[in-house]
Parts: structure tokens; sequence; C-alpha cells
């Protein structure tokens, strides 16, 4: 097992990794459904948040990647005595790897990265109908802060 920040030549896998999960989550409540052109839209976002400052992606790989973790940093305004907060977009484990820890790993990757860049907070947004990564992210010791909810116009 290996874990390592993305570089550009991760992309196809990372596509591979990010429509799971858009295939994971295609019976929750908020789905989205992808545009006809998602695979090239998907590459461009992916090469950008590779090269940017602010967004990193770690990989697990076993013989192949098998999970990611995506987060981003903020910069506070100055009204604030806190400088940056940090958010976790996504994270996805292929099935076949769940429950062996991988997860737990990846978080504890990005959230050393967060501390060397100053970040003081890390936010993310669960579903509310996901019990499982209820569970896992309270065991990591985060708490539930707020309620997010959403309208369709």
């Amino acid at each position: 097992m290996n874990i390592r920040k993305a570089q550009l030549k991760d992309i196809d896998h990372l596509i591979f990794l990010w429509n799971q999960l858009i295939n994971y989550h295609k019976d929750k409540k908020l789905y989205f459904p992808l545009s006809r052109d998602w695979k090239e839209e998907k590459r461009r976002e992916l090469e950008w948040v590779i090269k940017g400052a602010l967004s990193v992606i770690y990989i697990i790989e076993e013989d192949k990647p098998i999970g990611y973790i995506r987060g981003t940093i903020h910069k506070l305004p100055l009204l604030y005595d806190i400088k940056y907060e940090g958010s976790i977009e996504e994270i996805f484990i292929l099935s076949p790897y769940r429950r062996k820890g991988y997860g737990k790993k990846l978080t504890e990757a990005l959230i050393q990265d967060f501390k060397k860049k100053e970040v003081e907070y890390i936010n993310i947004n669960v579903d509310i109908d996901n019990e499982i990564g209820q569970v896992f992210w309270d065991a990591l010791g985060f708490k539930t802060v707020s309620l997010k909810k959403s309208f369709k116009l």
C-alpha cells in the first residue's frame, strides 16, 4: 500500500474513480446527471487541481490506484483570526478495499498536508443518509456543526 500526491499521469485513474463515486451516489437525494462531455471537463479540472497550489489530491494504491481524497485550502478574509480553512471535497475507495483503514490513511495524509500549510479547520459535507460516512468522520474526530439544505428551482 502506498499513498502519494496525484500527478498528471494519474488523471485516467482519477476519472475512473470519480465516475465510480458518482455512480455510488446515484441513489442519493441530491444527484446531478453528467453532461455528454463530462470526461473532457473532468480531465481539465483535474489538470488544474494537480497543478494548483491550493488544492491537492492524494491517491492510495496497491498495484494500481484504489482510492483518493481531494482537499482544498481557502484563505479567509482578514476579518477573522483564522487565516486558512480546509475542505475535503471528495473521498472514495473502491468497494473491495473498503473497511480496511484506507480512508483513514488518506484522510491522515491530507490532514498532515493541511497542517504544513497552516490550515486550522477542515470542513466536509456528508450526505444525511450516509450513515457509514457519518460514523467514519465522527470516528476521526469531526463534529457536526451545521446541516446543509438544498432547494431545486
